[in-house]
């Protein structure tokens, strides 16, 4: 498997930075604690989910890229 960059590609934006988590705690009721630790960790595997998608999209397009230019470099002339 492998690793995913901490930078970004040149000439791409930067991902948006992770969000501060919010301290939503409801009184002292542990069913609302357990249910906002849920929807966090949900939140946070989705939010990495995505993020590692678009750095693989961006990889693939490079990707693509490279491989369009290897092979018009050596195109036929035209008579």
């Amino acid at each position: 498997m492998t690793e995913v960059q901490a930078t970004p590609p040149p000439n791409r934006p930067a991902p948006p930075p992770n969000r501060p988590r919010v301290d939503r705690r409801a009184g002292d009721n542990p069913v609302f604690e357990w249910f906002f630790a849920i929807i966090d960790g949900i939140s946070d595997t989705a939010h990495e989910m995505l993020n590692r998608g678009r750095q693989s999209a961006h990889e693939a397009y490079d990707e693509g890229w490279e491989r369009f230019d290897e092979k018009t470099k050596r195109r036929r002339k035209k008579r």
